[in-house]
């Protein structure tokens, strides 16, 4: 199965990792994961991260996502972490981010692998850009694609018609971040596969979706569901 994931960049955070507004650069934290790290307690949530237009998903576990749009797929908040239920689908399971509507800009999520899954079953998390109703976007995925335990494929597609634009093989964990960007008809999909704040691999692609639209997040999945964490969008990430 083929799937896509384009170059993120995030957006609305300053150098340094630290925002003109306080917030943290998502590129510099990844407390959850990480010892020896200022834990979530400590970290300014919306409206103060990604310039207020990130999100954390940092609430008690509900079925109702301020400030999204659930575009396909049932979405929901477990362990401060956003979901969908919804099985197979390809990419079409996905919720974009009220007031996100840029033209060129990035997007980034850190995708989080659901270890219950077994067998040969395809996890997939992306990042979307420039969608438009009814199902024009740029979706840019990590994907388990043989059953690997982790994410070992990237992806770029557009839709609508599921038209791939290109695919890297890796092996990328089971938490990486992605960031995918867009500037006129070229996009560029990167992976921080080691929470280092570097993008250290990254797969490059051509479009002819160039208008300006809403940024969001998907997942998909034949078994269990992954996660998508830290949201974060913006004209530079």
């Amino acid at each position: 199965m083929r799937g896509a994931l384009v170059s993120l960049v995030l957006v609305g955070c300053a150098s340094a990792g630290v925002q003109p507004d306080g917030g943290v650069d998502p590129d510099t934290r990844d407390a959850r994961d990480a010892p020896d790290v200022v834990p979530d307690a400590a970290i300014p949530d919306a409206p103060s991260y990604c310039g207020g237009l990130g999100d954390r998903f940092d609430i008690a576990d509900t079925t109702t996502l301020a400030g999204w749009t659930e575009r396909g797929g049932d979405w929901s908040v477990t362990a401060m972490a956003a979901h969908q239920n919804e099985l197979e689908g390809v990419y079409s399971h996905y919720m974009t981010r009220d007031t996100s509507m840029q033209s060129d800009g990035c997007a980034s999520v850190l995708a989080r692998f659901n270890t219950a899954s077994t067998g040969m079953t395809v996890q997939s998390v992306g990042v979307v850009l420039r969608w438009t109703p009814p199902d024009t976007f740029i979706v840019g995925l990590v994907q388990d694609n043989v059953g690997a335990g982790q994410f070992d494929t990237l992806y770029i597609y557009q839709y609508p018609n599921f038209e791939y634009l290109g695919m890297m093989s890796g092996a990328f964990g089971t938490t990486p971040r992605l960031r995918l960007c867009a500037a006129g008809a070229t996009v560029n999909l990167g992976v921080d596969a080691n929470a280092d704040a570097t993008y250290e691999t990254t797969l490059p692609a051509t479009t002819t979706i160039l208008g300006a639209g809403l940024a969001g997040v998907m997942t998909h999945t034949f078994s269990a569901q992954p996660s998508v964490d830290d949201f974060c969008v913006g004209q530079s990430l």
